[in-house]
């Protein structure tokens, strides 16, 4: 079901993967500021 998940998400799951998003996006923010 994802990258930290084997099977069902549950909400610890859950919670981790949004975790993950905001810490992608805040990478993405930085890069796309970089190259300007």
């Amino acid at each position: 079901y994802g990258p930290v998940s084997i099977g069902s998400p549950d909400e610890r799951v859950e919670s981790q993967c949004e975790a993950l998003g905001r810490r992608v996006a805040r990478l993405v923010k930085k890069l796309s500021k970089k190259e300007r």
